[in-house]
C-alpha cells in the first residue's frame, strides 16, 4: 500500500483547486490503487476569512464509492484554520479519479470560507487507526523501519535514505501547510508570507500595503491631492490640498483641519460678507464691519476702535449727544428728562418751566414748633410750605415736650419718640412694659396706702388696675420673677363704699381673681386687695398692714394710659 499525503485546496467562489502545485479539475485526486474496503481518512482545514461564525460542513465523495460525510455546527474563529477529520471508504480495486468536495452554509454571512484537505494515512481492513499512526505512517505494531532512515518496510520502498519519508517527489512529509507569518493562509497562496496582515482576502489597512493580495491598494490609500495625507488617515478632503487632519486653518470658510466644522471666526454669522478673521469686530451686527459708516447708536461700525466722537454717552444717561443731549456730562439732563428743584433745563427744553420735579422732597406738618414733624402729614414740593420741616420722627405732635430731642421721664409716656414707654433708668422701681402701658414692681414694704401715694407721685401712674386673664397672668408672672414669697398691693379696694370694690385708676373693669372664699372682709375691716405670692389669687386685707405674719407685702403701679 503506498502512503500518500495530498494537500488539496478546495475553493467554492473561485471553482478550483490546486495539488501540489499543479492545476487539477475542480474537487478531483488520483488516490492510486486502494484495495477493497480499505478506508482513507483525511483532514479538511476550514480557513474562516470572516466574522467568528458557526457554520454547517459536508465532505463528499463524488465517484469511486467514497461514503459521504456530513459535519455539522463547526465553529469557526476569523483567521484560523480549524482542522476537520472525515473518512472516505474504497469499494472497488484498481485505480480510481475519485471527486471529493467540501460544501457548508454560509452562516448568513458575506465573507467566504476557505478549505483544504490533507489525506492520512491508509487504514488497514479494521478500519481503526493503530496506536502508532500519531507517529509512524504504516499500520504495523512495531517499528516500521528496517534501516535508520527507512520509514516504510513493505516494497517497493520509497527511500532508503534518510530523511526523505514521503514516496511522492517534491514533497518530503505529511505536514500541514507552512505558514509562515500564522494568517492561516498557506505560504504558496499568501503573497507574503512574513507579514500576518497580509493574505488572500485580508481587511485593506492603511498602511499602503496591498492587504488583500488582489494587486491593488485601497481607493482610500492613495493621496491625491499630495498633501501627504490619506482618505483612510482621516483627509476629508482628498481634492484640496489644504485640507487635512492638522491642517492650518485659513480664513476661507472651510474646514481645513477636518475638526468637523471651520473655525468660529471663520463663519459670517451676520451676513455682512465679512469674516472675523478678516477683522469684523462683531459678527452679530450686520452694520458692523471694517469700512461701515458711523451709525448713530453708540456702536463702533467701522470697527475702527471707538464710536465716533457725538455717539459716546458721557454721563451714561442712556442718550448720546447725536441724539439730542444738551449736556452729556449731567446724567439728569437729556431729552425727555423729568424737570427736577434745581433751576436746570433737564429735558433740552428751553419752554419748559421748573416745577415740582420726582425729585422735590417731602415737608412734614410741625403744629407744636418742636422742630420735628408728623409723618402723618406731608406735602412733596420744591420749597417747604410754612409749619413744616423735612423730618419726621415726631411722635405726638400736639405736644411740644414730646419729641425725639425730649428727655425720658417716668411718666407711662414715651417722651423721647424712642418707641418705649419710660425705662428702668428713669423709673425708681424694676420696669417693664406690657401692652404699652409701663409697670413698676416696687420691692418696698409698704401698706396700701404708701404704695398708691408712691404711685400717685410719678407723672401718670397709680396703683395697678387689672383689666383680664391674660394681664393677671403676665403681672403675676412678672411679680413672681422678682419675688415669689411676697404678696403684691394692686389698685383694687372697696374704701368709699364697703362691698362695692372699685379700682384706684378709675377703672371700670370688671374683672376678678378672687382666691376661695374671698373677699371676706375679716374683722369688718379688710378694705384693700393684694396677690398672694406664687398663685397669684387676690384676697382683702387691712390696708394698713404691711406684712402678714412675716410675709412682707410690695406693690405695682401701672401707668394709666399710652399717650
Amino acid at each position: 500500500m503506498y502512503r500518500k499525503s495530498i494537500l488539496l485546496l478546495l475553493s467554492l467562489l473561485m471553482g478550483g483547486c490546486t495539488v501540489l502545485g499543479v492545476e487539477a479539475d475542480p474537487g478531483e485526486v488520483d488516490f492510486g490503487e486502494v484495495p477493497l474496503g480499505t478506508s482513507e481518512y483525511a483532514t479538511v482545514y476550514f480557513i474562516n476569512r470572516g466574522p467568528e461564525r458557526t457554520a454547517v460542513l459536508t465532505v463528499q465523495g463524488a465517484s469511486g464509492g467514497w461514503d459521504v460525510v456530513s459535519v455539522r455546527d463547526v465553529k469557526l474563529p476569523q483567521d484560523v484554520a480549524v482542522p476537520v477529520v472525515v473518512q472516505l471508504k474504497a469499494e472497488e480495486v484498481g485505480p480510481t479519479q475519485g471527486a471529493v468536495t467540501a460544501t457548508w452554509d454560509e452562516g448568513g454571512l458575506d465573507v467566504p470560507l476557505s478549505a483544504s484537505i490533507v489525506f492520512d494515512d491508509v487504514i488497514d481492513s479494521d478500519d481503526v487507526i493503530d496506536s502508532d499512526d500519531a507517529t509512524d505512517d504504516d499500520d504495523a505494531s512495531t517499528d516500521d523501519d528496517d534501516s535508520a532512515g527507512d520509514d516504510d518496510d513493505i516494497a517497493p520502498d520509497d527511500d532508503d535514505i534518510a530523511p526523505d519519508d514521503d514516496d511522492i517527489a517534491p514533497d518530503d512529509d505529511d505536514a500541514a501547510p507552512i505558514d509562515g507569518d500564522g494568517d492561516g493562509s498557506p505560504e504558496d497562496l499568501d503573497c507574503n508570507d512574513e507579514d500576518p496582515t497580509v493574505y488572500p482576502g485580508a481587511p485593506d489597512l492603511c498602511d499602503g500595503v496591498d492587504n488583500d493580495c488582489d494587486g491593488f491598494f485601497g481607493a482610500d490609500e492613495v493621496d491625491v491631492d499630495g498633501d501627504g495625507s490619506l482618505v483612510c488617515a482621516g483627509d476629508c478632503n482628498d481634492a484640496d490640498n489644504t485640507i487635512y487632519p492638522a491642517a492650518p486653518e485659513l480664513c476661507d470658510e472651510l474646514d481645513n483641519d477636518c475638526s468637523g466644522a471651520p473655525e468660529a471666526d471663520e463663519v459670517d454669522v451676520d451676513g455682512d460678507t465679512v469674516l472675523v478673521c478678516d477683522g469684523d469686530c462683531d459678527d452679530a451686527v450686520a452694520t458692523t464691519y471694517p469700512g461701515a459708516p458711523e451709525l448713530c447708536d453708540g456702536v463702533d461700525n467701522d470697527c475702527s476702535g471707538a464710536p465716533g466722537t457725538d455717539e459716546v454717552d458721557g454721563d451714561l444717561d442712556g442718550i448720546s449727544v447725536c441724539e439730542g443731549d444738551c449736556d452729556d456730562g449731567d446724567d439728569t439732563i437729556y431729552p425727555g428728562a423729568s424737570e427736577l428743584c434745581d433751576t436746570l433745563d433737564n429735558d433740552c427744553d428751553p419752554a419748559t418751566l421748573e416745577d415740582d420735579g420726582p425729585n422735590a422732597p417731602t415737608w412734614y406738618a410741625d403744629a407744636d414748633d418742636a422742630g420735628w414733624g408728623d409723618a402723618a402729614v406731608a406735602t412733596v414740593a420744591c420749597f417747604a410750605p410754612s409749619d413744616t420741616v423735612l423730618d419726621a420722627t415726631d411722635c405726638d405732635d400736639d405736644d411740644d415736650d414730646i419729641n425725639p430731642g425730649a428727655t425720658e421721664e417716668c411718666n407711662g409716656v414715651d417722651d423721647d419718640c424712642d418707641g418705649n414707654v419710660d425705662s428702668s433708668a428713669v423709673c425708681p422701681c424694676n420696669f417693664e412694659t406690657y401692652n404699652g402701658h409701663g409697670y413698676l414692681f416696687c420691692e418696698d414694704v409698704s401698706t396700701w396706702d404708701e404704695g398708691q401715694e408712691f404711685c400717685d407721685d410719678e407723672d401718670n401712674y397709680s396703683l395697678v388696675t387689672i383689666d383680664d386673664g391674660p394681664e393677671q397672668s403676665w403681672v403675676e408672672g412678672v411679680a413672681n420673677g422678682y419675688a415669689n414669697n411676697r404678696w403684691w398691693w394692686i389698685g383694687y379696694n372697696d374704701l368709699d363704699n364697703e362691698g362695692s370694690f372699685e379700682w384706684d385708676s378709675g377703672s371700670s373693669s370688671t374683672y376678678t381673681n378672687w382666691n376661695g372664699g374671698q373677699p371676706d372682709n375679716s374683722w369688718g375691716g379688710e378694705d384693700c386687695v393684694h396677690l398672694y405670692n406664687n398663685s397669684g389669687n387676690w384676697n382683702d386685707l387691712d390696708c394698713d398692714l404691711d406684712n402678714w405674719y412675716g410675709t412682707q407685702i410690695y406693690f405695682i403701679c401701672e401707668s394709666e394710659d399710652d399717650d
